[in-house]
């Protein structure tokens, strides 16, 4: 990655370089190098809005200077040159076959997922996929303290009376975390509530919990929990399986492909290996 931001970033001030070396009518010089020339339209396109402010107007232009300066040393160092040369042909075949790879692997890959193959993946390594944290199925929501309904939404959550505690909400929800379907990690619920109040310890399966301070009321009604360090379900491994698997179909097919290339070349006499 920094060697392709390096190149790229080299060709980039070149490419500038020689813009810049062109006249430009009505135009007003600001800077020049040697041959290089910075012109008004130059810091206006690089800066946009920030083009008037004197701060940063004089920080780019010192900035072009010295870069200019370095650029000018460069163009006389041959060595250097065919260095960059080099590195661009290798950056260019590996940009090359890297965009040719993702097209044909766009065009040619499987992405269906049977439940076969996913119970597959998941019997064969669920013993890699121990929970750092315990994950929960779980109901929660924060209101304002000073909720309009606030002694009726405690009495009925307390009583266990969940379709009048849903329907005294009304809009006043702040946060409300209602998929029972998913799993959430204890990292997802605890973003919203106070680590004073509850912890992860604290809270077991099948249970619910009010817990309340000066600004909100948290309500949590949890439906199973598995504690870390337990083998996770495949429902919570289930994105995690789907990439596995398609990441080796790709590698599978590339390899496949490589090889058809290898013995169509072959066959034509496109391969000379010399004795």
């Amino acid at each position: 990655m920094q060697l392709r931001f390096s190149i790229f970033f080299i060709l980039l001030l070149l490419g500038l370089t020689q813009c810049k070396n062109q006249q430009k009518p009505d135009d007003t010089l600001v800077a020049k190098v040697y041959e290089s020339a910075l012109y008004e339209s130059d810091i206006e396109s690089a800066l946009e809005e920030e083009a008037g402010n004197e701060v940063i107007r004089a920080q780019y232009v010192d900035s072009w200077i010295r870069k200019s300066l370095f650029l000018e040393k460069a163009a006389l160092s041959k060595s250097d040159q065919q260095e960059i040369v080099d590195l661009i042909d290798q950056y260019r075949s590996s940009l090359l076959i890297q965009k040719h790879k993702e097209r044909f692997v766009d065009r040619n890959l499987n992405k269906t997922i049977s439940e076969a193959e996913l119970n597959d993946a998941y019997a064969s390594l669920k013993n890699n996929y121990k929970l750092r944290n315990s994950i929960f199925k779980i109901e929660l929501v924060v209101t304002p303290a000073e909720h309009a309904d606030r002694l009726d939404l405690i009495n009925y959550f307390k009583k266990k009376d969940i379709d009048e505690w849903r329907n005294s909400f009304a809009s006043q929800v702040d946060i409300h975390m209602q998929d029972t379907s998913r799993w959430y990690s204890w990292e997802e619920i605890n973003q919203y509530i106070p680590h004073d109040l509850i912890s992860e310890e604290d809270i077991d399966g099948d249970e619910d919990y009010f817990r309340e301070n000066d600004t909100y009321l948290f309500f949590i009604r949890v439906y199973e929990k598995i504690d870390k360090n337990e083998i996770a379900p495949l429902s919570y491994m289930k994105d995690k399986l789907e990439r596995a698997i398609l990441e080796n179909r790709k590698q599978l097919l590339l390899s496949e492909y490589s090889s058809e290339l290898y013995t169509k070349a072959l066959q034509q006499k496109k391969i000379k290996i010399a004795d």
